[in-house]
């Protein structure tokens, strides 16, 4: 009896390979003998490796007659569902710079094509597809590119893309020449800065000022980009910005802006080889506030920021800074106590004793209770 049952098993594993051969063989036999439809259909219902043999098929063959079919929407047909029947380790970029030429009067291909690329991702990262869509990104009038294909195209860039699709990109995007295309842009360009931190950072140092803007905003929103890469560009930020304003008047509020979160991230970090960019800009802010140009709060950010960036170097213009106030309260004028504070605070988490004899001054002058405090738990912090 089980010598009958292993016999009929057997059979009937022999029998369904052999079903599987036959069902292999008949739908090639189909694509090669039927017309362009019936072709299209055996790839659709092809699995594993008859499907890759049948996508490789049907790209031949459509390559080979497509000036035989001009346009026809059959063969269109047959080139997307061999693209997305492609295996997960297609890499031959040529086949799709000659099926995206080949093709060009064809949305549905095209559009497929990116889409696969996209998909493909380090297969044909830097290869030569991506030196295809640098130069139809650059040569085209984008504002007459459909816009399907122009969004498909973008999202495949972001993903095979290198430093010159960064390049290529951010000028379009900086040159405002389709705005309605923006938001398209940009997070192309985000996802590409990954690789392209080096360019990031000689935009910065064009020194113009809404370039400044853009790579740090973009640079903000690519939580790929490793921390120390941002620090950099925090850090170039400030130095650059700080550069292009001949008067603390003329700094933009924007600017103003995105140089507090700079330093932030450098503080984030404790970024400490960005100390002298940081004491510059302490000393940039200093004078805006004195201009009535920053508000009080935003200098204290600041100045509680260099704690984590110039530890060391922030104690000598934070002791003159506070003398400049303990100047003014010996004289019975009055001073921010916020501010006042932040200082005496920010000096006590340093901890350097060399800023001893600015804070206990402040003990023996009549500021409100609240800096005489903070002034008393600073100096009780300080390292000897």
């Amino acid at each position: 009896m089980i010598k009958k049952i292993i016999l009929a098993a057997a059979i009937c594993v022999f029998t369904l390979n052999a079903f599987c051969q036959s069902a292999n063989e008949n739908l090639r036999v189909k694509f090669l003998k039927g017309n362009i439809a019936e072709k299209t259909l055996a790839v659709k219902q092809a699995e594993n490796e008859d499907k890759t043999w049948l996508a490789y098929k049907a790209i031949d063959f459509s390559l080979e007659n497509r000036e035989f079919f001009e346009n026809d929407t059959d063969l269109n047909e047959l080139v997307v569902e061999a693209v997305f029947s492609l295996p997960e380790d297609f890499s031959d970029s040529k086949t799709f710079e000659n099926l995206f030429t080949g093709f060009s009067s064809s949305n549905a291909v095209q559009i497929a094509l990116l889409a696969k690329a996209e998909e493909l991702g380090k297969n044909l990262k830097d290869s030569g597809f991506t030196e295809f869509l640098n130069n139809y990104i650059y040569e085209n009038n984008l504002a007459e590119t459909d816009g399907d294909i122009l969004k498909t195209a973008l999202a495949a860039i972001s993903k095979i893309g290198n430093k010159k699709s960064f390049i290529i990109l951010f000028n379009i995007y900086n040159s405002n020449l389709y705005p309605q295309l923006n938001d398209s842009f940009e997070p192309a360009i985000t996802e590409l800065m990954t690789d392209a931190i080096d360019e990031s950072i000689a935009i910065i140092h064009n020194k113009n000022p809404k370039q400044i803007i853009q790579i740090f905003k973009i640079a903000e929103k690519n939580s790929q980009i490793p921390a120390n890469f941002m620090c950099e560009i925090a850090e170039n930020t400030i130095s650059q910005a700080i550069l292009t304003v001949e008067d603390v008047s003329t700094l933009q509020p924007e600017l103003n802006e995105i140089l507090l979160h700079s330093m932030k991230v450098l503080s984030d970090s404790n970024w400490t080889r960005a100390s002298d960019t940081a004491l510059s800009y302490f000393q940039f802010a200093k004078k805006q506030y004195i201009g009535g140009l920053l508000p009080e709060a935003n200098l204290i950010q600041i100045i509680d920021y260099l704690k984590n960036v110039s530890p060391v170097g922030s104690v000598t213009p934070l002791t003159v800074f506070l003398e400049e106030f303990n100047g003014q309260t010996s004289k019975g004028r009055s001073t921010p106590t916020e501010l006042v504070r932040s200082i005496i605070k920010t000096l006590g988490a340093i901890g350097n004793n060399s800023a001893f004899d600015s804070l206990l001054a402040v003990t023996y002058l009549s500021y409100p209770e609240s800096v005489l405090s903070a002034a008393r738990e600073a100096l009780a912090e300080l390292k000897w």
